[in-house]
């Protein structure tokens, strides 16, 4: 261990919401190692250190973090051998909006930032407020969001939220309340009982098959396939919690209501 954590840490971050959550503070720079598929110019400089399931932690080692942030329960193995290994390392696991600022917090007093993060919490704060009182007035979109195609997964709880805030309902918004993936999966059956006006997909880093969705057996009645309404989405302002799901809500908002004035995302 080469710096003190109050005195720029050396960090090395296993997910893209961190290197969000990191930018955002003004903190970049304590980024040293990131996913390979991480392409925001603010950690170009940081090393690539490979993708989930192929990160090895002797590259990590060689870096000399300080902490390595890892996100969930999803690489417990590669985190269990870094702490063997001597390395610090915080697992962060927001599934929610509200957690995605606890987060932004933890990050901020690890990175002497913290008020710069009240900042920011501030401001997405103040953006959710605009959302839900421009979509206040307008008709609820009924919503299907599908994280996975096979088995179909729903969203996470904190995309639920962003279909809220974009003036939709998620239909499976019970579903979401799981935090764990294999129990957000649902059927065919589910999608057709509940009748969504849009159906929207980001399927965890592979391109959506938009025909495949619309010829499912049982979805040429479903509101969404009729209407030629079936979207996919980018996963960076989906799937990967942090600042940027503001965008993804000003993004989705144009999607279910495009016949309305458009929402700009500041």
């Amino acid at each position: 261990m080469t710096n003190q954590l109050n005195c720029s840490p050396r960090i090395v971050c296993l997910s893209h919401d961190s290197i969000d959550m990191l930018i955002h503070l003004g903190m970049a720079h304590t980024v040293v190692g990131r996913p390979s598929g991480e392409r925001r110019t603010d950690v170009r400089h940081a090393v690539p250190i490979g993708g989930y399931g192929s990160i090895r932690p002797e590259k990590i080692v060689s870096l000399q973090p300080d902490v390595v942030i890892a996100y969930s329960g999803f690489q417990t193995g590669l985190t269990g051998d870094l702490i063997d290994a001597g390395i610090s390392v915080l697992t962060l696991s927001h599934r929610s909006i509200n957690e995605i600022f606890q987060s932004l917090r933890l990050l901020g007093r690890l990175t002497d930032a913290s008020e710069r993060a009240a900042r920011v919490i501030e401001e997405m704060c103040i953006h959710l407020k605009f959302f839900e009182e421009r979509v206040a007035p307008l008709k609820k979109v009924r919503v299907y969001f599908e994280e996975w195609d096979d088995p179909m997964v729903v969203a996470p709880k904190w995309v639920s939220e962003m279909i809220h805030y974009a003036g939709g309902v998620d239909v499976f918004s019970d579903v979401s309340e799981n935090s764990q993936f294999a129990k957000r999966t649902i059927a065919v059956a589910d999608v057709m009982a509940a009748n969504p006006e849009v159906i929207v997909a980001s399927w965890c880093g592979k391109p959506v098959q938009i025909e495949a969705i619309r010829q499912r057996a049982g979805f040429a009645d479903v509101p969404a396939v009729v209407e030629e309404r079936v979207f996919e989405v980018a996963g960076a302002l989906f799937l990967q919690p942090g600042p940027a799901i503001l965008k993804g809500i000003s993004d989705l908002y144009n999607l279910l209501h495009s016949d309305a004035s458009v929402i700009r995302h500041a």
